[in-house]
Formats: C-alpha cells, sequence, structure tokens
C-alpha cells in the first residue's frame, strides 16, 4: 500500500507480498487462490527453478528456469495448450479472441492479426498516439497546479483513447463504459470457487463458471458494446486498407472466415488486452518514479532534452533510452499477466524432471522477475537493469512482460510504443505525487493491477523552460 514501500540503500523497495515460509496446504492454498494467487507463493518459488506441490486442483509445476520457460513456451509449446480454468476467466467475459482462443481458431486469428502489428505499421500509429496524449495532457494543464486527480481513473481514459484512435478510428461503443465494466469482470470472474476447485470448467464446460455468473451485468455490457462497435463500422461500410482492425481485416478478404460473434469477440479482447497492460503500467509508472528522486530526475532531464517545447516529438523513442528503461522495469515489478497455467497432454521431461499428463504447468512472470537466481536485488526498483549495456545480459526467458513463443503477445510493440510517449510526455510537463489517502497495492484477479483509488496531486513542471528542480 502507499506506506508499504521502502528503501534500501538509495533504490526504494515498492509493495510486494512478503513471501511464505513454506508452500501453502490444500486448504490455504484454496484460500489464496480466492484473494490473490501472488499472495500464496513461498520462498522456495523465489529460489528455486522448479517447485513441484500437489493441489487440489492436481499436480502442478512452478516453473521459473529460462531452459525450461524456453523448452515449454516454444520447443515442446504443442504439447503444453492453456490451462482450462485460467481460459474460462477470460473466455466467460471476452469470448474467444486472440487471448482465449485454440488452435485452429486461434491459428487463423493470429494469422489476420498480427499483420496489423509489424514495426512499420505500429510506427505508422505514432502520430495519432502523440496527438490522443497531447490532447490528454493539455486538459490536465487545464486544472491547475495542485489538481488533485484519481489516476487510475485518468490513465484508463486516456488507454482507452489511445485504443480507439489506433486501432478503431470508427469509433468505440459506449466508450466510457469499457473500463468500469472490465473492472468489475475482473474482480468477480478472478476469483476461484469450490466447483472451479474440484475441476467443473473442465468436466462441464457448458456450465458457466459461479464467479462468471456473479459478473453477468458486466458480461453483456462487453458483449453489447462489442457487438455496436462492429456493427457502427458495418454500416459505414469498411474496408478502408491501413485505417483500424476491422477495416484491416476486410480489406485483407479474410474477415469472412470470422464467424459476427467472433468479430465481436476480437474487439472485446482488444478492448481489454490493449488497456489493462498499459493503463495498469503507467499508474505503478509514476508511483514508483515518486518514490526515486533519483530516477525521476533521470527522466525528466532526458525529457526536458528531447521535448524542448514540451509535447512530444515524433519519432524521437529510439532517443529515449531511460524513459523505457523506467517502463520496463515497472513491467518487470508489476506484469499484468503476473500468472499463466499450462497443461501438459502428454508426457515430457523438463529441466530432467518427469512430467505426467495433465500436470499444471505455472509460468508467473511475478515470480520470474523476482526470482533470487535471475536478478540482482530483485525486489528494488532499477530501471538501471534495462539501460543500453546492462539490458542485454538479460536472459530471454528471464523478463516475460508479454510472454514468449507463438503465443506472445501481438501488441506488445504498439502497447511499447504508447507507454514510453505516455510516459515521457506526462514527465515533462508534471510530476505527480501521491495525495493523502492514497493507497496501492498489486491485486491479482485474472491480471495484476494497482488497487485502490490513487488520489494523485499534479504538479506542473513548465512548458517551455526545463525544469530547474525548484517546483
Amino acid at each position: 500500500m502507499g506506506d508499504n514501500a521502502t528503501c534500501s540503500g538509495r533504490r526504494p523497495r515498492p509493495p510486494a507480498p512478503t513471501p511464505r515460509a513454506r508452500i501453502p496446504g490444500p486448504i490455504a492454498f484454496f484460500r489464496v487462490l480466492r484473494h490473490s494467487a501472488i499472495e500464496g507463493l513461498a520462498l522456495d518459488h523465489y529460489e528455486k527453478p522448479i517447485v513441484f506441490t500437489r493441489t487440489i486442483l492436481g499436480p502442478v509445476l512452478v516453473v521459473s528456469s529460462p531452459t525450461a520457460l524456453r523448452h515449454v513456451l516454444v520447443a515442446n509449446a504443442a504439447n503444453y495448450p492453456r490451462e482450462t480454468l485460467q481460459r474460462r476467466m477470460i473466455s466467460d467475459g471476452l469470448g474467444f479472441g486472440l487471448l482465449a482462443a485454440e488452435g485452429a481458431q486461434w491459428r487463423n486469428q493470429r494469422k489476420v492479426l498480427a499483420p496489423r502489428f509489424t514495426p512499420d505499421r505500429i510506427a505508422g500509429l505514432e502520430r495519432g498516439t502523440a496527438a490522443v496524449v497531447a490532447r490528454f495532457v493539455e486538459r490536465w494543464e487545464s486544472l491547475g497546479d495542485g489538481a488533485t486527480l484519481r489516476l487510475n481513473d485518468e490513465i484508463s481514459d486516456l488507454a482507452i483513447d489511445v485504443l480507439e484512435a489506433a486501432l478503431f478510428p470508427d469509433g468505440l461503443s459506449g466508450k466510457a463504459a469499457i473500463m468500469p465494466a472490465l473492472k468489475n469482470y475482473f474482480r468477480k470472474a478472478g476469483r476461484v470457487s469450490v466447483l472451479d476447485a474440484l475441476g467443473l470448467p473442465e468436466r462441464a464446460p457448458q456450465i458457466p463458471r459461479i464467479p462468471a455468473l456473479l459478473a453477468m451485468r458486466s458480461v453483456a455490457t462487453l458483449r453489447r458494446l462489442g457487438a455496436e462497435t462492429v456493427d457502427a463500422w458495418r454500416r459505414r461500410g469498411g474496408g478502408t486498407a491501413g485505417a483500424g482492425i476491422l477495416d484491416g481485416m476486410a480489406a485483407e478478404s479474410r474477415a469472412a472466415s470470422f464467424t459476427a460473434v467472433e468479430i465481436r469477440d476480437i474487439v472485446t479482447t482488444f478492448m481489454a488486452a490493449g488497456t489493462e497492460t498499459s493503463a495498469g503500467a503507467m499508474c505503478w509508472a509514476f508511483y514508483l518514479l515518486s518514490l526515486d528522486p533519483e530516477w525521476r530526475a533521470r527522466i525528466e532531464e532526458e525529457v526536458d532534452r528531447e521535448m524542448p517545447d514540451g509535447t512530444y516529438v515524433e519519432g524521437s523513442l529510439p532517443r529515449l533510452p531511460v524513459t523505457r528503461a523506467v517502463v520496463e522495469e515497472t513491467l518487470r515489478l508489476y506484469p499484468t499477466v503476473a500468472v499463466t497455467a499450462r497443461k501438459a497432454i502428454a508426457a515430457d521431461t523438463i529441466d530432467g524432471r518427469a512430467v505426467t499428463p495433465g500436470t499444471i504447468i505455472v509460468i508467473s512472470p511475478w515470480l520470474i522477475h523476482r526470482h533470487r537466481t535471475l536478478w540482482t536485488e530483485p525486489d528494488l526498483f532499477d530501471p538501471g537493469r534495462f539501460l543500453p549495456g546492462a539490458r542485454e545480459r538479460i536472459d530471454r526467458f528471464a523478463f516475460l512482460p508479454f510472454g514468449a513463443g507463438p503465443r506472445i503477445c501481438v501488441g506488445q510493440g504498439f502497447a511499447m510504443q504508447e507507454m514510453m510517449i505516455a510516459v515521457a510526455s506526462i514527465a515533462r510537463r508534471f510530476r505527480l505525487e501521491p495525495a493523502p489517502g492514497f493507497d496501492i497495492w498489486p491485486r491479482l484477479n485474472v491480471t495484476l493491477q494497482p488497487s485502490g483509488e490513487l488520489p494523485t496531486v499534479l504538479r506542473r513542471r513548465g512548458r517551455n523552460t526545463p525544469d530547474d528542480g525548484s517546483n
């Protein structure tokens, strides 16, 4: 929480659950799952490359070794599809878009959508993203120095606006209702019920999960907004090459291969995936900078130099290594997808350990990013790990904010571009300070998000004159 951050030497130790002395037993494990899975991690998980446990969900391997991760996510990925319960937590609300689809359905979607996120395509979205961020910053300027706002609500609105401008230029239906519906759905549907623990989601997929039933109103809202967005696009006629996601699908003459429900699900999935990572990470980034005057000063020096008139300069991302390092260190400490699970189809061997069919393989970026064998002082905020010269020494499978292998996040380049532009633009004009009542804690409900309302004070730094540190 806000006052749970501590310092070790010059580096802050931001809030995180304390590892348990022992792995919880079955009943305690179930209670942990109902609250937040990261609260149940023990010292063994943070220190050993592989940890085996028998749980109410069956045999579980928690895997943190880079060689084991490479095997599960890449070398033998076909043997490890998504585990049913976690997939149901997503599909019950968002349908079967890229996050929940499997097999031929996933391959078809990936084939059509991946070309929309090539480096050239993402670079083409830079100007539009910067324009949205500039309008957002100007609105904050109008609030005046010392204004107090709810940071999570503000940044969520920014993420939705960027997503709309970049991927849905015809507009997102009911934009203001998207984030409240998503947050409510994840909060309720992310809980594990007794029937979940007994394996009902896998044995009876036609029966709705109880937590999802409790979120039915949010599910109905998300599906309606997704369908209305598609309907509005169809009424316009669509098919403009190079415009939004739906236009791109139509222009490539592949949209006919999707059902109406699947297209709706693709839209609702982008509503979630296109906002959850960036909004949560940006909230954490500004909180972390408020804890560390040294790194705040370093990012301010960089943006003052590269943004002399106070606004983002197109093409300057390569000249913002400190901003990138701050964003990546934030994603290391608080990865949006904090825990994923796969299930072994056939017998296998992982790092010399026999794996029986049905074994659940837990891959936790939260845990991997804080593992004692992979990082030095992993609980501390230190963007220096990601500066040029240090970044290259990080193992590819020690840093997984967007996953790895065939199912790596299709929009990772877009998300990084958005976060860097927004963090740089806001840091150039403001310092953000926690206000009285600020209360933050990492809470895992399907995705990892900062809990609390996050009241934040805006402090102007000035637009045209680099800050001298006096305000």
